[in-house]
């Protein structure tokens, strides 16, 4: 989230605050003086009867966040009747000892009981317990939405990344040039093209896609981008394992075999892709050798596109490593599967 969004949230959380404890405020102070004359003293009484109250409600919100959202049920329980306790306990002390200090010119007692203060003290902690339920539900679902809006945009400039002028061009002249020498093969090339262009307009359109299709369309255009280079001997694609009934994200990995084949060495190209399924887990490796002179340029855009897509759609869920030496880049991606 950029820094003015967190600006205007802690703004925003801030005034809710400081909006409830007016509320509260008022409220008592209408209380207090149905019994009591409105005074000055009416006034201290109630800042004095606060005191404890919000001591007690941030220390279960505290509480709230260290062990209730981590998921320790019984800490937070105890913690919140040692809070209930002692906010019973800090209720007398403040108005025999601490009002003392406070206001030396008033002598205030405490009008009622230990159970009275402890509905009291209940009843806030409860209700700003629900309070920073919703609030956090809406936090959250604010986020979700920025996280879905954010991936949305992601995904779609991924994809018209990928469907770029030069992979059309450079298939189809490919192609032409193939058939002057074999028609056969020609044939089965636009074919290969055609689906890979269905599936990257239409297919990947969806969040998550079938990984058997994606392995499919990942062959084709491998097999598309292989065409650019004469020397196919150390050139490979292999997948292993069993990808059916696996949903995964779609045009992750094609990026990076774009990439491979725009850097690879020209003249004694190298290029090893291997992707490996099991239930658990999807494991990628890419690796090509490069010409000097285009060394410093593989890890562009592309791979920030594909460091950002994982991040939104697989987060705490993903690996991905990047080395370089004289010779050879490569890539490690690895995405646990849900």
């Amino acid at each position: 989230m950029p820094p003015s969004a967190m600006t205007t949230s802690t703004r925003r959380g801030w005034a809710l605050h400081l909006l409830f404890w007016a509320i509260s405020y008022v409220i008592l102070i209408i209380t207090f003086s149905r019994e009591y004359d409105t005074t000055q003293a009416n006034h201290a009484y109630t800042l004095l009867f606060h005191l404890p109250i919000v001591l007690v409600v941030y220390g279960n919100l505290w509480s709230f966040n260290k062990y209730f959202l981590k998921k320790k049920i019984l800490p937070y329980v105890l913690s919140f009747c040692l809070l209930l306790a002692f906010g019973i306990m800090l209720h007398f002390l403040v108005f025999e000892r601490l009002s003392l200090l406070l206001f030396p010119g008033y002598y205030f007692i405490s009008y009622y009981t230990a159970i009275e203060i402890g509905v009291f003290v209940l009843t806030y902690l409860g209700l700003t317990f629900l309070l920073f339920l919703s609030t956090n539900w809406f936090s959250l679902r604010e986020r979700q939405l920025q996280l879905e809006k954010e991936n949305n945009a992601v995904r779609l400039h991924a994809l018209r990344s990928q469907i770029n002028p030069h992979f059309l061009f450079n298939s189809l002249n490919n192609i032409y040039s193939l058939a002057k020498e074999k028609q056969g093969q020609a044939s089965q090339y636009i074919l290969k093209l055609s689906e890979s262009l269905r599936y990257m307009l239409y297919d990947a359109d969806s969040e998550y896609v079938s990984l058997e299709d994606e392995l499919e369309h990942l062959k084709n255009y491998f097999e598309l981008e292989k065409l650019r280079i004469s020397d196919k001997t150390m050139v490979q694609f292999r997948v292993k394992g069993d990808p059916s009934g696996i949903p995964v994200a779609p045009l992750v990995f094609t990026p990076i075999i774009e990439n491979a084949f725009k850097y690879v060495h020209a003249e004694a190209p190298v290029i090893d892709a291997q992707i490996v399924v099991d239930r658990s887990e999807i494991t990628f490796n890419c690796k090509n050798n490069y010409s000097d002179g285009k060394a410093r340029h593989q890890g562009g855009l592309g791979l920030k596109n594909v460091k950002e897509r994982l991040a939104l759609l697989y987060p705490q869920q993903h690996v991905i490593n990047i080395a370089q030496d004289d010779d050879f880049f490569s890539i490690f991606i690895q995405i646990e599967l849900p």
